[in-house]
């Protein structure tokens, strides 16, 4: 029933943030028609063909409301635009039932169909925003917020699932988005079809595979099997974390992709997307062939084999961290936010953005959680560390000598991690887990990706990629010292929803 919960949050959001014009109204129809079908096939099972029945009456009735349909190809082949005139609905219907039951298909990992989802939303949000469709970026801010709320739940080890409700919802919302962009219509500057093709095409292309693949053995292509590219890297010995990762940043790749050569040759895109498609496809095929397997014991080493695998020196310097783990953390938990009060007075915008970043902590952070929640507690810590070093880095009254003082401390947390990854089975708790890989990339690609397009000067964008760096070794020591120990990570997220808090309420107090 998480479907219904990220239905919920969805309308909920579009509702408070905008009105209902008919494109409005095109979307909620739609969204509304899909879910139904959906909940159907969870409780009863219905067949392939009504839930075909379900998604096209869905986008026809997202066509007939918002008036909007997908106009053609664009020029892809450099050539001239390839436009479908009188059969654009036929298309239109075509390529998003492609998209939602894409969608719909890659619903096989837990956190792995929600979080393609909200990487390909964040795209479209970037794209919106650059073409001032106000309207859609509501609609993909608003599903976005849905599937980080559900995504605390649904990440591996999930509690929550989403059914066929949530993942042809989803679908639905990405192919609408999409065919929204490209459609323009006078009122916005359109994107070309081949930007949003990009964006998607990492679902998109493995549905067109395994169904062909299908279809070549003689098999009805509909069923389900075990031939899906998560499935494949499964098979090869990939934990499912690591493979819901990879997939993460194989979809992030597309998606900045499609935004960087949205400004470039249509058809160079599409050779550029076909060679990245063909390469990924090729390598797990020749990794299959050649018997490319992982281990089954994974990163973890025995402890027992620290001192006589490694060289003298590592295991001194491996032992010198271990110990010194109890009294670096609060000291360097200390060292990180005791500058918080050097930068006051701070304006009220940061008053906003300190009380929005507690919000994020005290609503997201598993405060109750055991050892299976601390890839969702880190996945937290990465937000909490880049949003207080933006907070140093912008404020308008910082010493001039804060800036070193955290590259500092971020050469010690590099330096300190080091030896504590390479020659202690502690390493493992550095890899990121899939939601973290998430947050990562997020606040990367603002100062590489979004940064241009927002108008910010070249110094804030420096400034943005400054922290970002700064933030991936302090993150990784504070994954490394509080491992799985709940009081240690209790004690950072207290620590920083109180810095917060006292941000925010000195920024209105002293203004």
């Amino acid at each position: 029933m998480g479907g219904v919960g990220i239905a919920a949050a969805f309308v909920l959001g579009v509702l408070l943030c905008v009105k209902t014009p008919p494109l409005i109204q095109g979307v909620l129809l739609g969204a509304g028609i899909i879910v139904f079908t959906g909940l159907l096939d969870d409780f009863f099972k219905i067949s392939p063909k009504l839930k075909f029945v379900g998604e096209i009456l869905a986008v026809t009735a997202f066509m007939m409301v918002s008036g909007i349909s997908l106009p053609g190809f664009g020029d892809l082949f450099g050539i001239g635009e390839i436009r479908f005139g009188f059969l654009a609905p036929v298309f239109t219907v075509f390529c998003m039932v492609g998209v939602i039951n894409a969608l719909n298909l890659s619903d096989g990992l837990d956190g792995l169909a929600a979080g393609l989802s909200a990487i390909v939303l964040f795209f479209i949000a970037v794209l919106a925003y650059s073409n001032q469709a106000w309207f859609f970026l509501v609609l993909a801010l608003s599903g976005l917020g849905a599937i980080l709320g559900f995504l605390r739940y649904n990440t591996h080890p999930a509690k929550l699932f989403m059914g066929d409700s949530g993942s042809l919802l989803l679908g639905f919302l990405l192919a609408a988005l999409s065919v929204g962009l490209a459609h323009g219509g006078g009122l916005y500057k359109p994107v070309k079809p081949i930007v949003m093709a990009t964006i998607l095409a990492l679902p998109v292309v493995d549905t067109l595979h395994v169904m062909t693949g299908r279809l070549r053995r003689g098999e009805n292509p509909f069923l389900p099997d075990k031939t899906h590219l998560h499935h494949r890297l499964l098979s090869m010995g990939l934990p499912h974390r690591d493979v819901v990762t990879i997939i993460y940043g194989l979809s992030a790749v597309f998606g900045a992709l499609g935004v960087l050569g949205s400004s470039g040759p249509e058809w160079a895109l599409l050779l550029e997307t076909l060679v990245l498609c063909g390469g990924i496809y090729g390598f797990v095929s020749w990794a299959e062939k050649n018997g490319l397997k992982r281990s089954g014991s994974g990163l973890r080493q025995p402890r027992r084999r620290l001192s006589g695998a490694k060289k003298p020196y590592q295991v001194t310097l491996a032992r010198l961290a271990g110990k010194s783990t109890p009294y670096l953390l609060p000291l360097f938990l200390l060292f990180f936010l005791l500058p918080v009060l050097l930068i006051f007075p701070m304006p009220p915008i940061t008053g906003y953005f300190s009380f929005a970043s507690c919000l994020v902590v005290v609503l997201l952070y598993p405060w109750k959680g055991g050892r299976h929640e601390m890839p969702m507690a880190h996945g937290v810590f990465s937000v909490m560390i880049f949003c207080i070093l933006l907070l140093y880095m912008f404020a308008p009254n910082r010493p001039s000598w804060l800036f070193w003082y955290f590259v500092g401390l971020s050469a010690l947390a590099l330096f300190w991690s080091i030896p504590k990854m390479l020659f202690t089975r502690e390493g493992v708790y550095a890899i990121p887990s899939s939601f973290e890989l998430i947050l990562i990339l997020l606040s990367w690609f603002v100062p590489v990706v979004l940064a241009p397009f927002l108008g910010i000067s070249d110094s804030a964008r420096l400034t943005l990629m400054q922290s970002c760096a700064m933030a991936v070794p302090i993150l990784m020591l504070f994954k490394v010292a509080t491992r799985r120990h709940a009081r240690r990570n209790w004690l950072v997220a207290s620590s920083f929803v109180f810095v917060f808090a006292f941000i925010g309420g000195t920024a209105f107090f002293m203004n």
